[in-house]
């Protein structure tokens, strides 16, 4: 009898113990698809100042397959040209009709571009033209951006011709269907873009 409890309570143990090592394999799982994700959006190395704006997203079933971008021309040598909004066309695989147009809020200034399409597949991965404004205490702002598509032709933006493009985010190989800028206080210049992988 002694030795049947002490196989029951052996048998306790063990199940508690697989459970426990099931738990922490399920969270381990997350956290990195997590972090896997917010690694393939984010460039992280835009300017620091302004307020991140609210997550917009495609319809269920379109991607992001074009954009366009919306500048604001150098007025004097005491400003740089800036990106003021961004706009993603969303569509379904092989259609250029836009379905739904996400974007970050609108700038007040600034003149809209033309729409620019991926000719296959879809926007996949991004990287940002940065320029330091030339006032005292100026922070950074985009100034222009380019796209990767997931059929490797590059998009580029028509913003300002200063400033330095830096490292490329991580390609997301299911397409872009989301983004949220960061915006300068004073709600003109776009600050820093994040996309989010479908």
């Amino acid at each position: 009898m002694f030795r049947l409890r002490a196989t029951f309570r052996s048998l306790r143990e063990v199940d508690s113990s697989v459970q426990k090592m099931f738990s922490a394999v399920t969270l381990l799982v997350l956290i990195q698809a997590t972090t896997t994700s917010q690694l393939g959006i984010d460039i992280d190395i835009g300017g620091s100042l302004g307020n991140w704006e609210n997550l917009q997203r495609c319809p269920p079933a379109t991607k992001a397959r074009g954009f366009i971008i919306k500048v604001e021309e150098r007025l004097d040598i005491l400003e740089c040209t800036a990106v003021t909004a961004i706009k993603l066309l969303c569509a379904y695989p092989n259609s250029k009709k836009v379905v739904a147009e996400i974007s970050s809020t609108e700038g007040k200034w600034g003149q809209w571009g033309s729409p620019l399409w991926c000719p296959d597949g879809e926007l996949g991965a991004y990287t940002l033209k940065l320029e330091e404004k030339q006032i005292l205490g100026g922070d950074t702002v985009v100034n222009n951006i380019k796209f990767l598509c997931t059929d490797k032709r590059v998009l580029t933006g028509n913003g300002g011709t200063g400033g330095k493009y830096v490292s490329w985010s991580v390609t997301c190989k299911t397409g872009i269907c989301g983004i949220r800028a960061r915006r300068r206080e004073d709600g003109a210049a776009l600050t820093d873009v994040k996309c989010e992988c479908c």
